[in-house]
């Protein structure tokens, strides 16, 4: 059961909260988006990335290519972020 909680909060935390910001907390740490070290961050990167599979995949294809293109240690860092904010349905902020 657990294992479909981590796979529904995923989804939903992608389709309600991704963002540029949220890139920043998962992959940077904090937001810092609006400083210099954005542009060269993780953060930025994953977020390039992110747009550039929108427009090529949609926002559903994006965030499968997400799952499938992250090592594991990124991919942990995504999904416990939306375990943080989301069980399953259920928002816990």
């Amino acid at each position: 059961m657990n294992e479909r909680k981590e796979v529904l909060s995923f989804m939903i935390y992608m389709w309600n909260r991704w963002s540029m910001t949220e890139a920043a907390i998962v992959f940077n740490g904090y937001d810092n988006t609006n400083t210099d070290k954005w542009e060269y961050s993780l953060g930025h990167h994953m977020w390039e990335k992110w747009l550039y599979n929108c427009k090529n995949y949609g926002t559903m294809g994006s965030a499968e290519r997400m799952v499938a293109e992250l090592d594991m240690e990124n991919l942990n860092k995504l999904v416990e972020r939306a375990c943080s904010l989301y069980c399953g349905r259920e928002s816990k902020k």
